[in-house]
């Protein structure tokens, strides 16, 4: 005989073929240890309670479980939590649970509300707190960015000068708060200046100013050893790699380390490059070689031809560390990959100038009679 087993927040119940009811198993009255039986009866481990109720049912009868649990089948729905959901409300009346429909209402929304609150607990892991630090670096950036920009119009009235020379919007923020006033720099002399002479208090504003972005700038690094600190503690091995910063925004563009880590390494590779990929499926562009991971080092050191290999190489290797992260494998396997990821490049750079020359190669991007000559003539470009 096949018996169907299934959980409820009233209790656990077991039916025969017929949808009989055989047994059941009464949970107490509290939303607390509701809650906490029905996150067991939902693991693959069988919980105290479904011992209880297997002990009562002869061990010849197939058991068929609605939630996968170890060493037995599953069926969702299965008669007995179709049974159970229809007859709720006569079930707990015949096993003295409650007497009124809005007592089983009570009941099922305090479940619930109790589950759903866990849930959201349980939902904020420490791949979150990546995801918002990364995030708010990258606002604090355009942030820089946007005032440095205000920055160097404003100050420019003053000792334009200085404004052309200097490139770096911290070193030009830090000149503006500490020094203010026109000196004679590298290249430039104050007496030549085309400036206008602004008054004090004009200045003193323009200084209070550029002290703003000083304070943003060093509030992103800071954050930026944050992100680095987690990002070991989150995951090491992909950490080791290619770093905590370049690993917090794969996180973050694929939202959790859970889904990261079910990604297959083409998908890693190109994550990123969303729209240039879907560009070129409708046939225009070409296919892209990489995405966020061109932030990377060794992206960035490989030669122009080599770096479709290379990437496809740390994609690799980044995937089956977002899976060992992610199901917190022992042991310390990032650096290994990078130092294997090292030897990879260092052979494609010695290959370097070695190859044949690109008219040589025409051959090969004019087999396709289709495409062969437009590749061929993007790639000349």
């Amino acid at each position: 005989m096949t018996i169907y087993i299934a959980a409820s927040p009233i209790g656990i119940i077991a039916v025969n073929e017929q949808r009989n009811p055989i047994s059941f198993i009464s949970f107490k009255n509290d939303a607390k240890k509701r809650a906490d039986e029905l996150e067991s009866c939902g693991k693959k481990a069988i919980s105290d309670s479904e011992k209880k109720l297997l002990s009562q049912i002869k061990a010849k009868d197939k058991i068929i479980f609605e939630t996968k649990k170890e060493g037995y089948e599953h069926e969702f729905p299965n008669h007995a939590g179709d049974y159970i959901r229809l007859n709720m409300l006569d079930l707990a009346r015949k096993n003295s649970i409650l007497k009124e429909k809005s007592e089983l209402l009570s009941i099922i929304h305090e479940t619930n509300t109790e589950l759903t609150v866990r849930k959201m607990r349980n939902s904020v892991g420490e791949d979150k707190l990546l995801l918002q630090a990364i995030n708010t670096t990258d606002e604090l950036a355009k942030q820089v960015n946007t005032m440095s920009m205000r920055l160097r119009e404003w100050y420019g009235y003053y000792f334009p000068e200085l404004v052309e020379l200097t490139g770096s919007n911290e070193n030009l923020a830090k000149y503006v708060s500490e020094t203010l006033f026109r000196t004679d720099v590298k290249g430039i002399i104050v007496d030549e200046s085309m400036g206008v002479n602004l008054k004090n208090e004009d200045l003193e504003e323009i200084k209070k100013y550029a002290k703003k972005i000083i304070i943003l700038i060093d509030e992103k690094k800071e954050l930026e050893k944050y992100i680095e600190r987690k990002a070991t503690q989150v995951a090491p091995n992909m950490t080791g790699i290619v770093g905590g910063l370049l690993v917090s925004r794969l996180i973050a563009h694929a939202g959790t380390l859970e889904k990261l880590a079910g990604f297959p390494s083409s998908t890693i590779q190109i994550l990123g490059a969303e729209k240039a990929l879907f560009r070129y499926l409708k046939g225009a562009g070409t296919s892209p070689k990489h995405g966020l991971i061109f932030q990377s080092s060794f992206i960035q050191r490989a030669p122009n031809q080599s770096r479709g290999k290379i990437a496809r190489t740390l994609a690799s290797k980044l995937s089956l560390a977002a899976k060992m992260d992610f199901y917190k494998h022992k042991g310390d396997l990032g650096k290994k990959y990078k130092n294997d990821i090292e030897e990879i490049l260092k052979k494609e750079m010695a290959k370097k100038g070695k190859g044949k020359p690109f008219a040589q190669n025409k051959k090969q991007f004019n087999k396709n009679k289709k495409f062969g000559k437009k590749r061929f003539s993007q790639k000349r470009r």
